[in-house]
């Protein structure tokens, strides 16, 4: 290494006696020079990533070494120290360094990025990039059900026919009485003890017509008491236009009587009921009005109209006609023995 010789401040004739002292002088000159220059190794000549060398750039080493404050350092040695406690890896001496490098050690040491890495947390917002597009969503509530299963329908297999209505009993059957209603054309009669068809044709002689008729049936029979007498009849026929019964009275307060039946009770109104009828003989033509066989009032007439209440018997005799009736009967009441007959055109109400 080059080096300068001191000037001393003495002569050449002095330079014996001061051999000594320069020679020191010069020994120590070159010692320290030495000891600047090449002591240890410069920044200079540490590699990056080597041992007490600093680290690179992302805070990592060669080998197993770790990064401690910029520098690496080999921390699987016993008894090692990081910078950051003061000191030096172990087994190791602090070298010497010039001014000028401990400058730059102090300035890699305290560097903003150093500190700015080991100290700081990045708070920039990272730009995510183009979003995926989501997908869209339901409403609530709008979730589809998919397509809905076909209604199961059972095979119920061919219907059972409707039971036909009881026709009932069929003419020729032994009987006592009649049955059915000519308004639904059942109606049957009782002639002789078997049943025939019903004649409804004299139905039509009403003002509600077939419609609301059960029957048009002959009546004899003794006034007072009651009692029925079929042998005073002698014909009964009716049509669509008439009905007539012929009579051979044989004594006083006999009658002979077109009875009516009704299917269900009539609202009757006496001031309304008329009738159309004319007689042969002797008699009185009155008027009937009958809830059943055991409730009905007499009335007389005049002129095909209702003049006065004559009696009443059952539930309507202390209270009077009740105001509805299904049977109406127009018939004449004999005033002595003798033949008779009755035929009517029309009843209204």
């Amino acid at each position: 290494m080059p080096f300068s010789f001191l000037r001393l401040g003495a002569s050449a004739s002095n330079w014996p006696a001061l051999g000594c002292v320069g020679v020191i002088a010069v020994t120590l000159a070159t010692g320290c020079l030495s000891t600047a220059g090449g002591g240890g190794a410069g920044k200079d000549d540490c590699e990056r990533g080597d041992e007490g060398c600093e680290c690179f750039g992302n805070d990592t080493c060669l080998d197993d070494l770790s990064c401690r404050s910029g520098l690496c350092v080999d921390t699987s040695k016993k008894g090692s120290k990081s910078d950051d406690d003061g000191g030096s890896p172990s087994g190791s001496k602090p070298s010497t360094t010039t001014d000028e490098d401990a400058t730059d050690d102090a300035t890699d040491d305290t560097s903003t990025d150093d500190t700015t890495d080991d100290t700081t947390t990045d708070d920039t917002p990272t730009d995510p990039g183009p979003s995926e597009p989501s997908e869209p969503s339901e409403p609530a509530g709008t979730t589809d059900p998919g397509p809905a299963e076909p209604a199961v329908t059972t095979d119920p297999g061919p219907s059972e026919p409707a039971p036909e209505p009881d026709p009932g009993p069929a003419p020729g059957t032994a009987c006592t009485e009649g049955t059915g209603s000519c308004s639904d054309g059942s109606g049957l009669d009782c002639q002789d003890g078997t049943l025939v068809a019903r004649e409804c044709s004299g139905c039509s002689l009403l003002s509600c017509g077939i419609a609301c008729c059960n029957s048009v049936w002959p009546l004899t029979a003794e006034s007072y008491p009651y009692e029925r007498r079929d042998d005073l009849l002698t014909s009964f026929t009716t049509s669509a236009n008439e009905a007539t019964v012929s009579v051979a009275f044989t004594a006083l307060e006999e009658f002979a009587a077109i009875g009516f039946t009704v299917a269900t009770p009539q609202v009757i109104d006496l001031a309304s009921f008329a009738f159309n009828a004319s007689t042969t003989g002797t008699v009185k033509v009155e008027v009937s009005l009958e809830l059943d066989g055991e409730t009905g009032c007499i009335f007389s007439t005049s002129g095909g109209q209702l003049v006065k209440e004559i009696g009443c018997w059952g539930a309507w005799e202390d209270t009077g006609y009740g105001g509805s009736a299904e049977r109406v009967l127009i018939r004449i009441l004999s005033e002595r023995a003798q033949t008779a007959s009755l035929t009517v055109g029309g009843v209204t109400w």
